[in-house]
């Protein structure tokens, strides 16, 4: 067994190549040069690095080169960046889903798992979510995605020997995220003494994950042939919370008047406009127990002490690595 993981120099990625060489699994990562650059130190020496871009056809026959089985991370990520960059949104998370799968038909790969989000079931008719609802996204971001789940049906349907998962994930953060999420940007927000600015009135409600509990319900999948042809949520239901005592969680751990936070009730200063936000999210993952054994166990307080021990985030960047990438 030999996994790609394209996009593996990011959040998911880094601790994912961790779980997989620890199962004496053979791992390549597949990124952005510059993603790779960034965060080399934090990938796993024993791991094989491929730079280079998903649009590039070239690029991704070299790096799934003898490889068995692929974890396909790499996505355009972020409200802000997806909504201001459509159509770079739709060429990386379709057209780019298109030339791994290629690749892998190609290559003989034996199994193909998907990462999905959560996005992809827009505001959800009822709560909690099930892989039986209906998928009504509101963003590019979340059309793309399902764009990608239904090439990768296809494909799988045609190169019959290629199984395939699809993971939906929600809301997932850990150390590795970047300062455009709102769980590092709040943490980064909180450290520095700046205001913690909550979009509308902060009751809009999420289930985070922390990316140990993601990456279980990944190794899972990858071996597991009961989750072939499957689409499955992956997250913690447990963790519902909303933004407000989100933030107000994160000032306490780290001992900061709360008086820092601050509402936007007219969505005057972000990208994620009243008709875009979903206002509340949370999985069923019944499926995943039942098909996996999966059980998330890491409680939010406990994940966000975690990350705010561990981040190393985008203020420790040299300088001009700041100014391109935040």
């Amino acid at each position: 067994m030999k996994v790609l993981i394209t996009g593996g120099a990011g959040n998911i990625g880094i601790s994912l190549v961790e779980n997989l060489i620890k199962a004496d699994i053979e791992v390549a990562i597949f990124d952005l040069e510059e993603q790779i650059e960034i965060n080399k130190n934090r990938i796993n020496s024993q791991t094989e690095l491929n730079a280079g871009s998903i649009l590039n056809e070239s690029d991704i026959s070299n790096a799934i080169k003898n490889c068995t089985h692929v974890v396909h991370l790499a996505a355009a990520l972020g409200v802000s960046n997806t909504e201001a960059n459509k159509k770079n949104c739709l060429d990386i998370n379709i057209i780019g889903t298109r030339n791994i799968l290629d690749a892998a038909a190609n290559e003989g790969v034996l199994k193909f798992l998907f990462a999905s989000s959560s996005e992809t079931y827009g505001e959800p008719l009822k709560t909690p979510i099930s892989e039986d609802s209906i998928t009504q996204g509101k963003t590019v971001y979340a059309v793309s995605k399902l764009a990608g789940e239904e090439f990768v049906k296809a494909y799988s349907q045609k190169y019959t020997s290629m199984k395939y998962s699809i993971l939906r994930f929600f809301n997932v953060f850990g150390p590795n995220q970047v300062g455009q999420f709102v769980i590092s940007k709040f943490i980064q927000n909180a450290k520095d003494n700046k205001p913690i600015i909550i979009n509308g009135d902060g009751n809009q409600e999420r289930a985070y994950c922390y990316v140990d509990d993601a990456i279980e319900g990944l190794m899972l999948a990858l071996e597991s042939e009961k989750a072939n042809g499957e689409v499955i949520n992956i997250g913690n239901p447990n963790n519902l919370t909303s933004i407000n005592e989100l933030a107000h969680m994160i000032c306490k751990i780290l001992n900061i008047d709360s008086s820092i936070i601050q509402n936007d009730p007219n969505f005057k200063n972000t990208d994620r406009k009243h008709e875009r936000e979903i206002f509340i999210r949370y999985p069923e993952i019944s499926k995943a127990k039942s098909l996996l054994n999966y059980q998330p166990k890491v409680g939010l307080e406990e994940a966000l002490k975690i990350v705010i021990e561990k981040s190393s985030n985008i203020r420790d960047w040299p300088t001009e690595k700041k100014k391109k990438y935040e």
